[in-house]
């Protein structure tokens, strides 16, 4: 097998098949693209290593799903989107039986006078009230900056439904940041009504 440049749907599955090369060329092609998404999806977590490599696990599973060959990076980006669902899902559970990963009670964060670390998590605080499904579709077209078409692709959704979850979802955030001291410095020129 020669080297190719991106990794293609045929790199996909022949990663599937077992080809160690074609799965380290399918990782150094999509790698940081799945990492930068779990971590901006789930804002701070000592788990996005475990649900990168649980992604590629499952992309490779799957690859036998890919119908169109031209869209191996949205088909990427929805496997790492339902990791990340399964990981709230987990989360919650955990947080309503009150337990952590380990069963000891976590250490205290020191306090962080940090004006802009403040408001990314108050941010993230704030995404964590939202459904998933506006949550992601914020997520990709604020943080990932995917346009509304391919956010819609990665989602499986219409371009219709993509919009729905995206005014949701910027309704809810922008009136609870609004009220927040810590975000009312960046809602400016973000908060202008861009048209989905």
């Amino acid at each position: 097998m020669e080297d190719p440049a991106p990794c293609s749907a045929d790199l996909v599955f022949a990663a599937a098949q077992g080809d160690p090369r074609a799965g380290t060329w399918c990782w150094d092609e999509y790698s940081v693209l799945v990492r930068g998404v779990i971590r901006r999806a789930l804002g701070r977590s000592d788990d996005v290593e475990d649900l990168v490599q649980e992604t590629f696990l499952r992309l490779f599973r799957e690859a036998p799903r890919l119908r169109d060959k031209g869209k191996v990076r949205s088909f990427v980006l929805g496997i790492a989107l339902n990791v990340v669902r399964d990981e709230w899902r987990r989360r919650r559970v955990r947080k309503w039986l009150c337990l952590t990963d380990h069963g000891f009670l976590p250490d205290q964060e020191a306090p962080d006078d940090s004006d802009a670390r403040r408001a990314v998590r108050r941010l993230y605080e704030i995404l964590e009230l939202l459904e998933p499904n506006s949550r992601i579709a914020f997520s990709l077209r604020y943080f990932e900056e995917l346009e509304l078409d391919e956010a819609a692709d990665v989602m499986g959704c219409s371009l219709a439904t993509m919009k729905r979850y995206l005014a949701h979802a910027r309704e809810r955030v922008e009136a609870r940041a609004s009220r927040d001291a810590s975000l009312l410095p960046y809602l400016g020129a973000g908060s202008a009504q861009e048209a989905p």
